[in-house]
C-alpha cells in the first residue's frame, strides 16, 4: 500500500512540475514579445507568437518532445 502512495505522489509531482514549466515558458515568451515591442517591432507584423523561443519550448513540452517532454512520455 505504501508503494502505491509513493507512486501516486510521484505522478502528481511530475504533473505539477510540467504544468508549472509550461506556465514559465509561456511567461518567458510574453517577456520576449514585450522586449521586441520595446525595440519597435509589432506583434503579428514583424514577428509571430509561434516564433518566440518560450512558446516553442512550451509546445515541445506539451507534445512530449525535449528533455522534460521525454519525461512525460516515459510515464
Amino acid at each position: 500500500m505504501e508503494n502505491i502512495y509513493q507512486i501516486l505522489v510521484s505522478l502528481i509531482t511530475v504533473v505539477i512540475v510540467m504544468a508549472a514549466s509550461v506556465y514559465v515558458m509561456k511567461a518567458k515568451a510574453e517577456a520576449e514579445a514585450k522586449q521586441m515591442q520595446v525595440q519597435g517591432l509589432k506583434r503579428g507584423e514583424d514577428f509571430a507568437d509561434s516564433e518566440l523561443k518560450g512558446n516553442k519550448q512550451a509546445g515541445e513540452l506539451q507534445e512530449g518532445i525535449g528533455s522534460l517532454g521525454g519525461l512525460k512520455k516515459s510515464l
